[in-house]
Order: C-alpha cells, then structure tokens, then sequence
C-alpha cells in the first residue's frame, strides 16, 4: 500500500475512426442538380400551389391504391368492378359499331 492519494486510471485504447462516407457518384450529383434546378424553377415561375397540389393528389391516389387493392381482390366488390367492367366494354363496343 502507498501513500499516493491518486488512484491510477487504466489506459484506454483508442477506438478506430468512423468509416468516412464514399464520394458521392456521378449519377447521384446530376440528380441533385437537376433537382435543385427544378425547384428553383418552381420557385420562380410560382408554381409552388401546383407542385404541392400535385403531390397531395399523388399521396391520396396512392392511398386509396392500397385501400382498393386489398378490398377488391375477392368478394361482391370484385363482382361490381367486373359488372361495371363489362357494360364499359358493351358500350364502347356499341359506339365503335354505330
């Protein structure tokens, strides 16, 4: 036993570095500049309404995508589809004849 008040700290290794990122691709620059160019050309034509109106139809369509999709695969739903099917068939086919 010393008389030393310090306790000695064990020594830590050093970790290794974090991986650095790999240099971003050619194709992945492009797309950021063709991105960038489009939105500051969305931005000065105004056209920010249309884009954003554009993207909530997008959204909402791909909603009810996955809504009919599950609901109409069986069942008396698929039936309608086809019955509505069938008479846009017959009517087009009627117009095409006239």
């Amino acid at each position: 036993m010393t008389s030393n008040p310090l306790v000695p700290v064990p020594v830590v290794e050093e970790q290794p570095a974090a991986p650095t990122r790999p240099r971003p691709t050619n194709e992945e620059i492009a797309a950021w500049v063709i991105i960038g160019v489009f939105i500051i050309f969305i931005l000065f034509r105004h056209l920010v309404p249309g884009l954003v109106a554009g993207l909530a139809l997008y959204l909402i369509l791909d909603r009810v995508s996955h809504y009919v999709d599950g609901r109409l695969t069986t069942g008396p739903d698929l039936e309608l589809l086809r019955a509505l099917g069938d008479q846009h068939v017959e009517s087009a086919d009627s117009r095409d004849t006239g």
